[in-house]
């Protein structure tokens, strides 16, 4: 399909993740699957422009925190059930040290995860008590969804937009 059809039809060219990965800044982090899946609209992790564009802006050091803990949250939420439940926990926690933990200390980080934020007791985190434990800690969400610099999303953007260019498109 050309760029002209795709215009007519209202269709979107999409970059795949796989494309996606060659953006230093994304390669790097230990969510780029998540990152990527919850940004694309159907949830495949290839992204339309309009799903880019949507991710920078909340990656974006101007967003709201508001905004930021949601998709953190989001991001968080890997079985997607609108919690935050120990297998999601023990899948964050493993993604942030890079597996380097054996099952003994991921299950005692995780338990003492509950222990402090589950409020309700029910095993498992809500949205409400996600943002209570980040509330706590303020530099929290910069960390997990900033890049460090404006000049850092204008590269990200850059190579993104070469990626849109010379990239094969899956429709």
């Amino acid at each position: 399909m050309t760029r002209k059809d795709e215009i007519e039809s209202g269709e979107q060219s999409r970059v795949a993740f796989n494309d996606l990965m060659k953006i230093a800044e994304l390669k790097e982090n230990p969510f780029r699957r998540r990152i990527c899946e919850v940004f694309s609209d159907d949830g495949s992790g290839n992204l339309t422009f309009d799903d880019f564009l949507d991710m920078m802006n909340v990656f974006s050091e101007h967003a709201p925190r508001d905004l930021k803990a949601v998709y953190a949250f989001k991001i968080y939420d890997f079985d997607q059930d609108q919690y935050l439940s120990k297998y999601d926990l023990e899948k964050t926690v493993r993604c942030l040290t890079k597996d380097n933990l054996n099952r003994e200390e991921l299950e005692m980080v995780c338990d003492k995860v509950l222990e402090e934020a589950d409020l309700d007791e029910d095993g498992m985190l809500s949205f409400i008590e996600f943002e209570h434990v980040i509330s706590r800690a303020p530099d929290f969400v910069r960390w997990v969804l900033c890049t460090n610099s404006t000049k850092g999303l204008q590269s990200i953007e850059r190579k993104l937009l070469i990626l849109h260019t010379d990239c094969n498109y899956q429709n």
